[in-house]
């Protein structure tokens, strides 16, 4: 990226938090959440559909190389990120009837961006330009990690 681009970007990135910053002061929390939220949304679709396309087609071929597998971990998240912008205001908005699995619907989103994680950790540093040889060590210590976590939220009556 050429200097002129990095200081675009640099102004365009300070111009929008300045923005947000604004925004924060005179609107509503309410408000700013819910458009936020939208914007949230707006932003997710869009990326998820860009990148849908080419995902799709390394699930039909295969992967050749780690963007490839990169490519299908953006469309992922970015997906599960469009899910999680429809799925928290209906949640919080709609009354589901008793017995609705909410909660578990809820949980899954964690869930499935582990999942995603791995698309994105396979590929990295492995030394290689084969994919198939895989990042189990680094997947295997992000395991280590969450179980970690778990098992201090779970000590500690966070969680349970």
């Amino acid at each position: 990226m050429n200097e002129f681009m990095r200081q675009r970007a640099t102004w365009i990135a300070i111009g929008l938090l300045s923005a947000y910053l604004v925004l924060a002061i005179v609107t509503p929390p309410e408000h700013l959440k819910r458009w936020m939220d939208a914007g949230r949304f707006g932003f997710a679709l869009t990326v998820t559909i860009v990148c849908a396309r080419p995902a799709l087609e390394v699930f039909r071929h295969g992967a050749r190389d780690r963007g490839d597998q990169v490519v299908v971990a953006v469309a992922l998240v970015w997906g599960l990120i469009t899910l999680q912008s429809l799925w928290i205001p209906a949640n919080r908005e709609l009354s589901f009837p008793t017995g609705f699995p909410s909660e578990q619907i809820s949980a899954l989103f964690p869930y499935l961006f582990m999942v995603s994680a791995a698309f994105f950790l396979i590929p990295i540093g492995n030394g290689s330009r084969d994919i198939t040889a895989g990042n189990w060590p680094l997947i295997a210590m992000a395991g280590a990690i969450g179980a970690g976590a778990m098992g201090f939220m779970l000590g500690m009556g966070f969680a349970g």
